[in-house]
């Protein structure tokens, strides 16, 4: 897969790496689904509820609480999800942070949100990935991550249409 279009904010992000993940043919699915109806890409409609599960407020609680099937590599479906700036990095200290791997998080977070997602689109006529940057990636604000590396806080703070810069404060 090659990631050909760009987030639609006023400067072009570039593509920092791609992830592959094996979802269950259900979720899949559900993911075709909300693709066709949001009119944006299989990326989006999975970073959406990456975003969502990094702004939770309950998130060690939806970890904890939601196992998402795990499925073999032959029966499952294989997707590539664009990471822009500084997304992977976000998602590598949740990871750490919780003790489970990134493909996991990004499972657990397609299982706790899709539906939600879901329902937004049948109450919106759709979902624009500008919408969905503004209105929805922009809650991460001031999220505040407590790090393993010698105690130090990780802020993820100041997002401007997505953009979001990682500081460490000592």
């Amino acid at each position: 897969m090659i990631c050909r279009k760009q987030p639609p904010f006023p400067i072009p992000s570039p593509i920092k790496n791609i992830w592959e993940v094996i979802l269950a043919p259900d979720v899949w699915e559900r993911i075709r689904k909300a693709k066709k109806l949001s009119r944006t890409t299989y990326s989006w409609v999975v970073r959406y509820c990456l975003f969502q599960l990094l702004s939770d407020e309950n998130i060690k609680e939806n970890l904890e609480n939601n196992e998402p099937s795990t499925i073999s590599r032959k029966k499952g479906h294989r997707m590539q999800l664009c990471l822009y700036g500084d997304d992977e990095e976000s998602l590598r200290i949740l990871a750490v942070k919780e003790k489970i791997n990134i493909s996991k998080l990004i499972r657990i977070a397609i299982v706790i949100f899709i539906e939600k997602f879901e329902k937004q689109l049948q109450n919106e006529k759709s979902i624009t990935r500008l919408l969905m940057v503004k209105k929805y990636i922009s809650r991460i604000n001031n999220v505040i991550f407590d790090s393993i590396w010698e105690n130090r806080i990780i802020m993820i703070e100041k997002i401007i249409y997505g953009y979001h810069s990682i500081y460490l404060v000592e």
